[in-house]
């Protein structure tokens, strides 16, 4: 991390291949990207996680962010996932 750029190590994540266009809420694009960016790290792969079945499953739809009194802010991200019988091995 450094003092010009305090997000640096968020951004050396890998890229994630996801539609950020069709995610809603009152963040930027670029915002958004690094947020999936950063989901998808530490989410994983199934060899390498332990949940990483059902957290790629996990479709993001809104990214909201509100500042608050003082440096403070409220945020709220908002996933679907479709539950099906019989499909999670």
């Amino acid at each position: 991390m450094t003092a010009s750029d305090p997000l640096s190590f968020l951004r050396s994540m890998p890229f994630a291949d996801v539609d950020i266009s069709k995610i809603k809420g009152n963040i930027s694009d670029e915002e958004k990207q690094l947020a999936i960016n950063v989901f998808a790290y530490f989410i994983s792969t199934p060899e390498k996680s332990y949940g990483a079945n059902i957290g790629r499953r996990l479709k993001m739809v809104e990214m909201n962010v509100w500042k608050k009194e003082g440096s403070a802010a409220k945020a709220r991200t908002i996933c679907e996932i479709e539950v099906v019988k019989g499909e999670f091995k």
